[in-house]
């Protein structure tokens, strides 16, 4: 799908309205045009997320064949989050997004955009919530992520197996710059770091049974044994199992 100027001022000329929070609307298709219609925000944080208004999203497929989802980004985000990447895939439309701060747009196709781990079904030793961070860093953040040879043709039995496993991966990432670091909250919590977890704290011997990684602020990206990745805040719940967070420090 191709941007024209006059789709490109709509989608500009609704976010520098909306600024400082995020715009959202729809690009729908009427006799062979591309026509930008504006929607509602009704995210509970409209300065950080954004949820289309149903009723903004029948009217406009009333109009035509709704062809894109835009929205804005007021920060230094240029790219699509992994949550706007999950979104477009899992309902079969493009996104379309533009940056406030750098006057700069992006447009992420749901079939021809290749992402490998958004939406693969848990598996044990090939989808599973250390391949996730595995794959998340290595196609966002270009950083090669090194498993244990003991880790790698894991089952659910890892742990009892292989304890050992675990300690060897940090070893081995430790020398590559990854640094334990301190939190005190949530916030202390920045994009790329490793999220370790002891869920099951009297069912396991390790110091550590689920990962996560963050990317964002108060958001978290995982894979939960029985289902797909999800993309989701850092609840509560969560903060309080975190047994330690890493980051990759140069």
């Amino acid at each position: 799908m191709t941007l024209t100027k006059n789709i490109k001022k709509a989608i500009k000329d609704h976010a520098l309205k909306q600024e400082p929070n995020e715009c959202c609307g729809l690009l729908y298709e009427k006799e062979g045009q591309i026509e930008a219609k504006a929607c509602e925000n009704i995210s509970a944080d409209t300065s950080k997320h954004f949820v289309i208004n149903p009723r903004d999203y029948l009217h406009t497929s009333s109009l035509g064949k709704i062809k894109a989802t835009y929205h804005s980004h007021t920060n230094k985000a240029e790219e699509f989050s992994v949550t706007d990447k999950l979104n477009s895939k899992r309902h079969k439309i493009d996104y379309v997004l533009y940056n406030t701060k750098f006057n700069t747009f992006r447009l992420y196709s749901h079939k021809k955009s290749s992402v490998s781990f958004l939406d693969e079904e848990f598996t044990w030793g090939k989808h599973d919530c250390i391949s996730l961070v595995q794959d998340y860093l290595k196609e966002e953040a270009n950083v090669d992520f090194k498993l244990s040879k003991l880790l790698k043709e894991r089952t659910s039995d890892w742990p009892n197996r292989t304890p050992e496993a675990l300690s060897e991966t940090l070893e081995l990432n430790l020398k590559k710059g990854l640094k334990r670091i301190k939190i005190n909250s949530v916030d202390d919590i920045i994009k790329n770091d490793v999220i370790c977890f002891l869920l099951r704290k009297n069912e396991t011997q390790l110091p550590y049974d689920h990962f996560a990684i963050c990317t964002g602020e108060r958001e978290m990206f995982h894979h939960i044994n029985g289902g797909y990745p999800v993309s989701q805040n850092i609840t509560n719940f969560y903060f309080k199992r975190i047994a330690n967070v890493y980051r990759y420090t140069k």
